[in-house]
């Protein structure tokens, strides 16, 4: 099962972006766009979906951030910090975040704080960890377990 216009993937998530119950995949490209491909239940895929930026993606995931039931996107990129891309229904994606971390290598979604909201891990190359608590304060994590705040919103 190739997946036509994918590129040199560099990371690739299972998800059901459209809640049909079939797991769709979010392919992290480099040199290319980033790229959704529509599970159409019969061993097949679809591309449905690429970002319009290029690049280096070293890590994708999917979470709803939003809590509105539909998965939206996590990038960690080289040189272009990390992105989420919010999910408006249908086929459609928009890029609605940004932070500035130079070489995102790795990103996870999960609820750090148990309140109810997913908040982001990033591990940069030759840099300290980050933890963006529900996308509208930042914690760094040093490598003794101290934490520093630094609060940026999106809401």
């Amino acid at each position: 099962m190739g997946l036509r216009g994918s590129g040199n993937t560099n990371s690739i998530a299972w998800g059901d972006y459209n809640n049909d119950g079939c797991l769709d995949q979010l392919a992290g490209n480099d040199t290319q766009p980033k790229r959704v491909y529509k599970n159409n239940g019969d061993g097949t895929f679809t591309p449905i979906w690429a970002s319009a930026e290029t690049g280096n993606t070293y890590s994708v995931a999917w979470g709803d951030f939003d809590n509105d039931g539909c998965l939206d996107m996590l990038m960690g990129n080289a040189n272009q910090g990390i992105r989420v891309y919010k999910n408006n229904g249908g086929d459609a994606f928009s890029s609605v975040w940004t932070a500035g971390e130079p070489e995102a290598q790795s990103v996870a979604w999960g609820d750090y704080d148990n309140d109810g909201y997913l908040d982001q891990l990033i591990g940069n190359s030759n840099s300290q960890a980050t933890a963006y608590i529900e996308i509208t304060a930042t914690v760094h994590l040093p490598p003794h377990g101290h934490l520093r705040k630094r609060t940026t919103h999106i809401r």
